[in-house]
């Protein structure tokens, strides 16, 4: 999976996590509060591996030197 669509992905599910946290606040849905808290582990979970990912492909060369060793995204 791209870095660009992992974004994608992870943006969507956080979105999806808190539209469906509303309802369970505003409609008191129990369902919806659930399903809520398994969006909102899987949205941090992809978000971790998101942050893992970028800092890996933007790695400095050296020491202080202060050149971007910038590689392909898988």
């Amino acid at each position: 999976m791209s870095l660009v669509f992992q974004i994608v992905v992870t943006t969507v599910v956080t979105c999806l996590a808190v539209v469906l946290l509303l309802v369970a606040v505003i409609g008191d849905h129990n369902h919806a509060a659930w399903f809520a808290f398994a969006f909102g582990i899987v949205a941090h979970a992809s978000f971790r591996d998101v942050r893992m990912r970028w800092r890996e492909a933007h790695q400095f060369t050296g020491y202080g030197d202060g050149e971007d060793n910038v590689r392909a995204i898988r």
